[in-house]
């Protein structure tokens, strides 16, 4: 009886002591690798390899039963943490092939059920000694050209694949070309190139011209791939919704197509049903290969820039923009008070015969703002609804084209009026330039011959008198200028005044007759704040006022 009980005590304090060891259990399982795994590839041509493949002996535990412990593998470096299988489960298995041969190394994972884990390497030689192993993989190389054999830069191209005995691999690479070589055979895969920027990239309102002549019939376009790049909203057909959506992006209402991407890209492998109508079936966008076996695949593709349909888009950092003839716009220049409104004349100097325009100007909102744009006599008649836009603060955007039929003008004959309302004094040539930036500024002839715009302000007849204009820009924290018009070459004296009546600026100059600005520096205006006064002595004429002045953080 006393033994009996000596033995229950002993069993009794051992399971104390391990509760107590236990509870929490801090401490990781014990893992015992092999030091050195030696393979050889099957006929298969490949080798799996188990978790239990990897142990001198099973992992044990202070805490966790040996048949409760989870063990996992994986290649080392492929991932970190506890090695997990797609389902969230321990992954058992490693896979050699025939482009492993070498010495590779592979992690030994054991956790135990407080989530304690070890991990150690084992060091596995991949032998062919029944040379059962060929090449090792095939290559896979495709690169984007344009229309005129052109290599396109910029392009993100995506590599998916999917293998029976391997896990997925995923390629990103940018370039004009995509390049990875041993991959395993019996891979299916997918390639796809993308380019999604630059969207104006060779865009214009000829562009407009030609897919109007097209949906008219006046000039089908006559190539799948300037079809496609027509249909700029991706459905598959081409009509005047294609010629709205593009010109919103002209005007800069979208900085984006909606419906589409910017470039579109086809394997030159693809052979239109109808070359007539590219619509008729699905368009292939990428590149698909099922169970490969093939050493070379080498497939290209055929970029189109989506909207250009007269192939001018720039494709790469070598390629230059054409050199063009100017035609000038002219307007005449005039000095406006604040307030006042105007209708400005824009107008070809020359007769012509247009298939359309297009330009942007930009402007100081705080001088002058445009109301509207109407159409002159040589586009009477025509609504320029959805024709302009302002994108953003003192930009005005325009693009008109008269569906592919050519519109003659008079020399000299307003084609356009700006409606414009002054805010402050300000001179007309120096308050609008055109934006080339945003919108390249040109005109098409209707022979379709492309001519850069410029803006040539004409200097307006002699003043009848002599007017002092107030001074502009007010309230200001820079320099200012007081406009005046001289009917005589005349000598202008301008005297400053401080708040406290103090002179701060004194100047005399003489100016010819015409438009001219008496310019107050920023430097002389440096230190002063509030309000400063001005007097202005133009020959026998004399002006005064004052000058909103705030000082700059």
């Amino acid at each position: 009886m006393k033994k009996t009980f000596t033995i229950l005590s002993f069993c009794l304090l051992a399971a104390v002591q391990l509760r107590a060891q236990c509870n929490p259990d801090t401490e990781p399982p014990v893992v015992s690798p092999v030091g050195i795994l030696s393979v050889n590839i099957m006929p298969t041509g490949m080798i799996a390899l188990w978790a239990p493949d990897f142990m001198q002996s099973p992992a044990a535990d202070n805490c966790t039963p040996a048949n409760q412990l989870a063990t996992g593998v994986r290649i080392a470096g492929a991932g970190t943490g506890f090695p997990l299988d797609a389902d969230g489960n321990p992954q058992q298995l490693v896979i050699f092939i025939c482009c492993d041969l070498g010495t590779q190394l592979v992690e030994l994972w054991v956790r135990d059920l407080a989530g304690n884990s070890s991990v150690d390497t084992v060091y596995v030689i991949v032998q062919d000694n029944a040379s059962i192993c060929g090449p090792c993989g095939f290559e896979v190389r495709s690169c984007a050209y344009s229309v005129w054999n052109e290599p396109i830069d910029d392009i993100k191209w995506s590599f998916a694949g999917q293998h029976p005995a391997l896990p997925n691999v995923e390629i990103v690479q940018q370039g004009a070309c995509f390049d990875i070589q041993d991959a395993p055979y019996g891979l299916d895969f997918e390639l796809a190139p993308v380019r999604d920027n630059d969207p104006l990239n060779g865009i214009s309102t000829f562009d407009l011209v030609l897919i109007s002549k097209h949906i008219l019939a006046v000039e089908p376009l006559g190539n799948p791939y300037k079809m496609i790049a027509a249909d700029v909203n991706k459905s598959r057909a081409i009509s005047t919704f294609d010629v709205v959506e593009l010109r919103k992006l002209i005007l800069g209402i979208y900085t984006q197509l909606p419906h589409n991407t910017s470039w579109r890209f086809i394997p030159k492998t693809y052979a239109f049903p109808d070359s007539l109508d590219p619509f008729t079936s699905v368009i292939p966008e990428t590149l698909a290969v099922f169970s490969n076996n093939d050493p070379y695949i080498t497939t290209d593709f055929t970029g189109i820039k989506v909207g250009d349909v007269n192939f001018n888009a720039l494709t790469n950092a070598a390629t230059a923009a054409a050199d063009r003839s100017t035609l000038p716009f002219d307007i005449s220049d005039a000095l406006l008070r604040p307030d006042e409104t105007i209708r400005l004349a824009l107008c070809l100097p020359e007769a012509q015969e247009l298939l359309g325009f297009q330009f942007a100007l930009q402007f100081d909102p705080a001088l002058l703002e445009i109301m509207g744009v109407t159409p002159g006599a040589a586009l009477e008649g025509t609504s320029l609804e959805g024709h302009f836009g302002f994108p953003g603060p003192g930009l005005l955007t325009f693009s008109w084209d008269n569906a592919g039929l050519p519109v003659a003008t008079l020399a000299g004959a307003p084609v356009l009026y700006l409606e414009i309302r002054a805010i402050q004094a300000v001179h007309i040539s120096r308050a609008l330039a055109l934006a080339a930036a945003q919108l390249r500024p040109e005109l098409y002839d209707k022979g379709g011959a492309a001519f850069d715009l410029k803006l040539r302000f004409v200097a307006p007849p002699p003043a009848g008198s002599t007017e002092i204009y107030p001074a502009t820009p007010n309230p200001s924290g820079g320099p200012v200028h007081i406009p005046v018009s001289l009917e005589t070459t005349a000598t202008v004296l301008l005297e400053v005044y401080d708040w406290r009546g103090r002179q701060i600026w004194r100047q005399e100059q003489a100016f010819p007759a015409g438009l001219q600005r008496v310019e107050l520096p920023e430097a002389v205006l440096s230190g002063h704040s509030g309000l400063l006064y001005y007097r202005l002595r133009a020959g026998t004429v004399s002006g005064s006022g004052k000058v909103l002045r705030w000082s700059k953080p």
